[in-house]
């Protein structure tokens, strides 16, 4: 009899689709739409440092993959996508690194591996005019096969310790491209 009620309550599911991505509250007030998507290059050419512009702060986003990925894993190749207050600012692959300038103020962040939108974490700090803020994403873990199914973690990080991988790792030179998600072969 049991059995009977429960499968009478789910029929109705059955008929029912479900959306792609379910965003929830944090995620939309820090990510980007899930059609974007980006090519990153790395550039070894020795950058100079980026210079805090008047009136604003400056944020950097570090990719650091650690080493047991690196050797046996090839995380390297991972695309972050990394989203601030409902947009994309950026993109770093394997170990690298970018900065951007923003206004003072409360920012919403995430980090999601590239094509998993449902993969993300989220953060938020208060950025002051003047002052220089570091982030780093590091994979904890997944698949290295271009699924989308990869583990990532946002956190602040000390200005040493960022400073010390941003003069080892190359910056991350992303160029957005849109791409069309559940759309068959024509």
């Amino acid at each position: 009899m049991k059995f009977a009620i429960v499968l009478l309550l789910a029929v109705p599911a059955l008929g029912q689709k479900t959306a792609p991505y379910v965003v929830r509250p944090p995620v939309a007030a820090a990510c980007g739409s899930p059609d974007v998507e980006f090519d990153v290059k790395q550039d070894k050419t020795g950058v100079e440092p980026v210079q805090v512009q008047a009136g604003k702060a400056l944020v950097y986003f570090i990719q650091d993959t650690g080493i047991i990925h690196r050797v046996f894993w090839q995380g390297a190749g991972v695309v972050s996508r990394i989203g601030m207050d409902g947009a994309w600012v950026g993109a770093d692959k394997g170990d690298s690194y970018f900065a951007i300038p923003v206004e003072p103020g409360e920012h919403h962040l995430c980090v999601s591996p590239q094509g998993g939108l449902e993969k993300v974490e989220v953060s938020h700090f208060t950025a002051e005019a003047g002052k220089i803020y570091y982030f780093r994403t590091r994979i904890l873990g997944g698949v290295g096969d271009g699924s989308g199914f990869v583990l990532l973690q946002i956190e602040p990080v000390d200005s040493d310790e960022a400073k010390f991988l941003i003069a080892s790792d190359p910056v991350g030179v992303a160029r957005p491209r849109k791409v069309m998600r559940g759309v068959g072969p024509l």
